[in-house]
């Protein structure tokens, strides 16, 4: 059995490594967009013998890969590109797999992690899918919900996800092995959600209306593909890397507009809605990150507003 593996990006080492440790020959076809995330891709198929191709730019080219290679079974993860399956061999029908770090039909789309944390989901949930001609409305084949603990950060879901979805990957290879068919379910109908690539307004900070908590996840949903949820000091952009929300809120007898620098010498408070308190522990201003405890010493003064 030949796999193949369309992916340009470290997440896919894990399932790589399945492949490789059952002995498995594999190959991978990558349409590379940042150069420095598939270093250790690169790496890892070197030291495994793995043969890898790359789009070099051409649309047709997964599909020159397909023709030229013939995989028995393929598994996509974090490939940007929409796969024609009227251009897909007759032998990949219902073998074409994505790999979905969300839940589906509720979380369609590019990015599911990010909308995923920062709507505040007590569960994860990876799910790999059949390919069809309709985005990410393929059958379910597998699924996996993991408990969201508060501290995980982007970053952090889809490492762990990479790894989750390896057990999926193991029990559709098994199936095919033993010559078992692969029988996934129709997605409800009910609850479809697409939800787009974040952009600038998705990763800022509203001191107006969202809480302490909404804040907090909003920075976690960004860190660290973003370096930080946004917001403006004195017109220029920071970002927030990391906080919590204090124990203690507000005295009665403060009364601070939302975004109020409440303190910034040996740590730094910013006053929210509903009298709470943020907490930041780590800032990033014009590319240099700043511990709270240093950010009096960067212009951060007390009583000052964030936008």
């Amino acid at each position: 059995m030949k796999v193949g593996v369309i992916s340009s990006v470290e997440l896919c080492i894990p399932l790589l490594q399945l492949l490789q440790a059952n002995k498995i020959a594999s190959l991978l076809f990558a349409d590379v967009e940042d150069r420095a995330d598939f270093t250790g891709v690169a790496y890892f198929c070197k030291a495994a013998g793995i043969n890898v191709q790359e789009s070099g730019g051409s649309d047709n080219a997964v599909y020159q890969w397909l023709d030229m290679y013939e995989p028995d079974v393929v598994f996509v993860l974090g490939y940007k590109h929409r796969i024609d399956v009227k251009q897909l061999p007759l032998k990949l029908n219902g073998r074409l797999f994505n790999i979905h770090f969300g839940s589906l039909p509720a979380y369609r789309g590019p990015n599911p992690v990010f909308w995923q944390i920062k709507n505040g989901e007590a569960e994860i949930t990876a799910t790999i899918h059949q390919v069809t001609a309709k985005f990410d409305a393929g059958p379910i084949v597998w699924t996996k919900a993991i408990t969201r603990e508060d501290y995980f950060t982007y970053a952090q879901v889809n490492r762990i996800l990479s790894y989750a979805c390896v057990e999926g990957v193991g029990i559709i290879l098994q199936h095919i092995i033993q010559g078992k068919s692969i029988n996934g379910y129709a997605q409800p109908v009910a609850g479809i959600s697409y939800h787009q690539r974040p952009g600038i307004a998705e990763v800022s900070i509203d001191w107006s209306k969202m809480t302490a908590r909404e804040i907090v996840l909003l920075i976690n949903a960004c860190s660290s593909w973003n370096k930080g949820a946004i917001t403006y000091y004195n017109g220029q952009e920071l970002k927030i890397m990391d906080a919590f929300e204090a124990d203690a809120g507000i005295k009665e007898e403060n009364n601070y507009n939302p975004g109020t620098i409440i303190e910034c010498a040996d740590s730094f408070k910013i006053a929210c809605i509903n009298g709470r308190i943020l907490q930041i522990t780590m800032l990033n201003l014009s590319g240099i990150f700043i511990p709270a405890r240093n950010a009096q010493r960067f212009g951060f003064v007390e009583l000052q507003q964030l936008d």
